[in-house]
């Protein structure tokens, strides 16, 4: 008996002045360790870890004039590129989005005229407008492809938490999935336009990413998508243009519909 003890001792002795085995060097352990033996002790047993917490911005209020021009008016942040990478992330950027959006492979003439847009001014958000405003998604809506469960509960508790409004969940279920898919990622232009500083911006967009991460990684081939730190999406989206901004989110909402659909 004593002998056990012994090591017992031993052992605790051991983790307190060495540290814990490496595998037990997690955020997690890190965590629930200093809420009970505080900040000093936890660190010394499994090392030093940051929360990750990014507060969410409060929603702001969307208008319901659609006559507004406000937020053309509105001067979005810029990042100067050099012309050569900005080229080569506006071809990614459109292949993308062609098939996140319908699903698709982009054919070479439109890839050329979507280029030529960009490179004359046009913005990555025109581009998508004009792309479901096209006759191809149109075509898409009318389809019989009514949203599956899957996207009406996620489009519900996205609509709840990240924009602020609620949506009768059998209206989405008796919608089209591209219809749904449209819908819910205007909101979201929207509600990113409607901050009036691009901190908010980042904010709301570091706890989208890290929800999406989390939960939806499986859908992301980028490993800077599938980063499940708030922190990590929060600077990178501080340090890139708004159009940037919202052309990720709307092709990390596109891919994740995608997937809940089983498509």
């Amino acid at each position: 008996m004593n002998k056990v003890v012994g090591i017992l001792i031993f052992a605790v002795v051991a983790v307190v002045y060495f540290g814990a085995p490496k595998q037990l060097r997690t955020k997690e352990n890190y965590f629930l360790l200093e809420q009970y033996i505080g900040e000093k002790l936890a660190t010394r047993l499994v090392g030093k870890f940051e929360k990750d917490d990014v507060p969410m911005p409060k929603i702001p209020s969307l208008k319901a004039d659609a006559t507004s021009t406000d937020v053309y008016s509105r001067k979005e942040k810029e990042v100067n590129i050099p012309a050569d990478k900005k080229e080569q992330l506006d071809y990614i950027f459109i292949t993308q989005l062609m098939q996140a959006v319908q699903q698709r492979k982009i054919e070479n003439s439109e890839a050329s005229n979507w280029m030529n847009v960009l490179s004359q001014g046009g913005s990555r958000e025109g581009v998508y407008r004009a792309m479901i405003l096209g006759d191809d998604y149109g075509a898409l809506e009318n389809y019989d492809n009514v949203a599956s469960e899957s996207v009406v509960t996620f489009s519900i508790t996205f609509l709840e938490k990240y924009i602020n409004q609620t949506v009768n969940p059998e209206t989405l279920g008796q919608m089209n999935f591209y219809s749904v898919k449209r819908l819910v990622c205007e909101k979201a232009l929207e509600v990113i336009d409607a901050y009036l500083s691009t901190k908010d911006q980042a904010a709301w967009y570091a706890n989208l990413s890290k929800s999406l991460a989390v939960n939806h990684a499986y859908v992301f081939n980028s490993e800077t998508r599938k980063n499940k730190s708030a922190k990590f999406h929060q600077a990178w989206a501080s340090a890139v243009a708004t159009q940037h901004l919202k052309s990720e989110t709307l092709l990390k909402l596109h891919k994740t519909f995608n997937h809940l659909q089983g498509n």
